[in-house]
């Protein structure tokens, strides 16, 4: 996440262009490293358990979630997503913002990679692959514009709940090969409300203020 936040703030580096690189060199040294064998995973087990999952999930979402919305730091992120020459103009330290997201997005990540790997008990090269499109489905659904200006701790959560609930229903019907299938009209779907009818509302909301 730091290394992400230094390529996209000090070589000004297209944000989808330095994750995806970034994705598949790691994908590939994990490869490289792992080849075909599987690695047991040294993350505490209670950590992939249900109770465990949920206390760690619960945590951040709600001190992060107090603490995203009523921040200072949330109104600069937003602004800074929406217009980045704006934010600066605002005296907003831009390239410090940058890096401390992307760091915070790595913090998380980790957290997530240690419960998912609790819960799996082991890990191999193509572990979780897919799983960032996931991701991005549940954030855009979640009202996170993908263009920047808005979106929510809280939003995502839900997001990611509507998605998890989406896959393992699929997965109790036996077909869960028609995730991928309905990932990619649900991103379509999400992008469209966030951007038609999201702004349709605000725009209403504005009028009758």
């Amino acid at each position: 996440g730091l290394f992400n936040g230094l390529l996209i703030a000090l070589l000004d580096i297209p944000p989808i262009i330095a994750t995806l690189g970034t994705l598949i060199f790691y994908r590939g040294l994990c490869s490289v490293v792992l080849g075909d064998r599987e690695n047991l995973s040294v993350a505490p087990e209670w950590l992939g358990s249900f109770p465990g999952a949920v206390v760690m999930a619960a945590v951040i979402v709600l001190a992060g979630g107090m603490y995203f919305a009523h921040s200072r730091f949330r109104r600069e992120i937003l602004m800074l997503g929406g217009n980045r020459i704006a934010a600066r103009y605002a005296g907003i330290p831009v390239s410090r913002r940058i890096v401390q997201v992307y760091t915070l997005m790595g913090l998380l990540a980790f957290c997530a990679a240690v419960s998912a790997s609790a819960h799996d008990g082991a890990v191999n090269a193509s572990w979780q692959t897919g799983l960032e499109l996931k991701v991005i489905v549940a954030v855009v659904l979640g009202g996170t514009r993908v263009d920047g200006g808005r979106g929510s701790v809280w939003g995502s959560f839900f997001g990611v709940l509507l998605v998890a609930v989406l896959e393992i229903g699929l997965m109790g019907m036996g077909r869960s090969d028609l995730m991928l299938v309905l990932l990619g009209p649900l991103l379509v779907l999400g992008v469209w409300l966030n951007t038609h009818v999201g702004g349709t509302l605000r725009a209403s909301v504005a009028g009758r203020a």
